[in-house]
């Protein structure tokens, strides 16, 4: 670690660029077995200060933002992208075609996000999903897997006050319409700080994780507790 004081997710991701650079955050296993797709510390950071210029192109700081992604290093990118662009990212199953998608529709209502990010695959499938979903046909799509690492976050978003909504939890909705938890940096930080300190986790730990990374425990022990802990870990479907 550096003396930098970590108050925010940003924060935390800025620190293991410049300690860790060139050491591996994060695989991906299409197959479950062989290795698709791989990112540094250093492309984590480059990457989401990329998707972070995008992002500002149309969301302002403290706006909500939907991120439909399937399983894959996409995501996380997009959804440090977003924190790095002040935004509040909102993990969600992607849209089916074919489907009434009504708990998407509820998640769109309550949180009055007009933009969703995703891959250029996923935008397709969203395409066919808005036929059956009149809320989903009025959101705004853009993709974050043609970025190219040129960008930088805004200047003005880079020291983000640990009190700032990182994200927003909601529930499965399997028993009444799906309800919000607001989750600040801090929070998260404090969260991590204490699964870290139960765990025993450090460098030497290895992660592994099938979880979606709209299920909560799949976002937070499965892709930022090995972000907190400074280890690599392994992802698949």
């Amino acid at each position: 670690m550096t003396s930098m004081p970590i108050r925010s997710l940003v924060d935390l991701v800025r620190v293991r660029a410049e300690t860790l650079a060139d050491r591996c955050a994060y695989r991906f296993l299409a197959d479950g077995e062989h290795e698709s797709a791989s990112i540094t510390y250093a492309q984590l950071d480059r990457g989401a200060r990329a998707c972070a210029a995008r992002i500002r192109q149309c969301v302002e700081p403290g706006m909500a933002v939907l991120l439909a992604y399937p399983a894959g290093i996409d995501f996380i990118v997009a959804f440090l992208g977003c924190l790095y662009a002040g935004a509040i990212a909102i993990p969600v199953s992607p849209a089916r075609p074919r489907r009434a998608n009504d708990q998407f529709a509820a998640i769109v209502a309550d949180s009055g996000a007009s933009v969703l990010l995703t891959t250029l695959v996923g935008a397709r499938a969203f395409a066919a999903a808005t036929l059956h979903c009149e809320r989903c046909a009025r959101m705004q799509v853009m993709t974050t897997d043609d970025l190219t690492l040129e960008h930088d976050a805004p200047d003005s978003e880079r020291n983000i006050n640990g009190d700032r909504i990182a994200f927003l939890q909601y529930t499965s909705g399997s028993t009444r319409r799906p309800r919000a938890v607001q989750v600040s940096h801090a929070n998260m930080l404090a969260n991590l700080s204490a699964i870290h300190a139960a765990e025993d986790n450090g460098v030497h730990s290895r992660g592994l994780s099938w979880l979606p990374a709209f299920h909560d425990m799949g976002l937070i022990e499965g892709i930022l507790q090995p972000l907190y802990g400074g280890y690599p870990t392994w992802l698949m479907p």
